[in-house]
């Protein structure tokens, strides 16, 4: 099977394992009749599905083997793999050279086994969102204040007034003695007053407005070189301007 796709984790920078997965490196790899297989070196990444496909693994005499991802068990609290099928597992051969020797071991069979060689071409897309986030909030309350009030407010009052005039002539029979008349005496006072009135009234709500915020940040794409014997090449417009 064709493997030369796949990566080692250690070589592959800046990537490691999800915190959501353990970590296998350094668990054992037993067979499910109990025959120990070895211990965990290192995982053979596909990086198009960023997914471990095989588990390389060392035992005691330096021998290397491959195990299926999908064929292991994990006991975690064991820290154990069980392989279900120990016919699955596999000497690691390809993998026992350097990632540079294995580089041109690819190189090589794709230059001579195949007809038509392919190389991919990528470039990162940008893809911008939206999201709400809480930017602050608005409080609204009241609260007392006391203002001291001067009014002047005009009074009514009663006073009684004396008037002396002379009796020029009799009337009646006149008598001598003691006498009084009493006469009641009204005036206004204040009746201070205070009741609570509505005066005024907030409403409140929310209105979306719209902003705009420029985004600046760089995008890489892959570029072909094609170098050597420029003149034996037929290549089409489309493949020339990819190039530039």
């Amino acid at each position: 099977m064709d493997r030369m796709h796949l990566t080692p984790l250690s070589e592959m920078k800046n990537y490691k394992v999800s915190e959501e997965d353990p970590d296998v490196r350094g668990w054992d790899v037993v067979a499910r009749n109990g025959e120990r297989i070895g211990t965990v070196r290192d995982l053979l990444i596909d990086p198009s599905r960023m997914k471990a496909e095989y588990f390389t693994v060392r035992d005691g005499a330096d021998r290397s083997y491959l195990v299926p991802a999908a064929a292991a068990d994990l006991d975690t609290p064991g820290r154990r793999l069980f392989v279900s099928d120990r016919s699955l597992v596999e000497e690691d051969r390809d993998f026992e050279r350097t990632p540079a020797a294995r580089d041109a071991a690819h190189a090589g069979h794709t230059a001579h086994d195949t007809e038509n060689t392919r190389m991919l071409r990528s470039e990162e897309e940008l893809r911008i969102g939206r999201r709400e986030v809480e930017a602050g909030e608005v409080v609204v309350a009241k609260h007392v204040e006391t203002e001291r009030v001067h009014e002047e407010v005009p009074l009514e009052r009663e006073r009684v007034r004396i008037e002396r005039r002379p009796v020029d002539e009799m009337r009646g029979t006149a008598d001598i003695g003691a006498d009084e008349i009493r006469i009641p005496v009204v005036e206004e006072e204040l009746v201070v007053e205070k009741r609570p009135v509505v005066k005024e009234e907030l409403i409140i709500s929310k209105e979306r407005v719209s902003d705009t915020e420029t985004v600046d940040t760089d995008v890489r794409r892959e570029r072909f070189d094609v170098t050597g014997d420029t003149e034996l090449l037929n290549e089409d417009p489309g493949t020339r301007r990819q190039r530039r």
